[in-house]
């Protein structure tokens, strides 16, 4: 048996004792990180990340595993797989990236399970009118993620 243990500051979460055994499939480890995606990026970013999207399709038919904004308006792209070859996973998450690109902001809010409805909420939702990012850089952030292959960034997880 296993804890997952998450501490943020001074603040410590248990999310509860698990049996990490080789039957858990990949439902299961989704779940924890779109819950809690940062668990997989707290040592990559200090920025606090929430989960934009989860099981998003794509023009293309596909479905993006999660899709995480971070408090500057980057997003990332992560896909989950468990036992298949790397090389293929890879090629996947480049795809969906391509396919993510040319959907309009009003498309990709407009998808079904996307857990905010406009920039603006997330922004709100990360700074609750405090102001410490301005709003313009997190939208430009955003919008040059959903456009430029230089700034969007790739997550595989296996």
């Amino acid at each position: 048996m296993s804890y997952i243990v998450i501490k943020n500051g001074d603040s410590i979460e248990i999310i509860g004792e698990e049996n990490f055994s080789s039957d858990k499939d990949e439902k299961y480890l989704h779940k924890i990180i779109e819950k809690h995606p940062e668990i997989v990026l707290k040592e990559i970013t200090e920025r606090e990340v929430v989960t934009l999207a989860s099981h998003l399709k794509l023009p293309s038919g596909g479905e993006l595993d999660l899709l995480l904004i971070d408090s500057a308006g980057n997003l990332i792209l992560v896909e989950l797989k468990r036992g298949k070859g790397h090389r293929d996973a890879i090629a996947q998450l480049l795809d969906y990236a391509s396919d993510l690109q040319q959907m309009s902001e009003s498309e990709l809010f407009n998808s079904a399970n996307v857990k905010f409805q406009s920039v603006e909420e997330i922004y709100e939702h990360f700074y609750e009118g405090e102001g410490e990012f301005p709003y313009d850089d997190f939208r430009r952030n955003f919008l040059e993620s959903l456009t430029n292959p230089n700034k969007i960034q790739l997550l595989l997880i296996s």
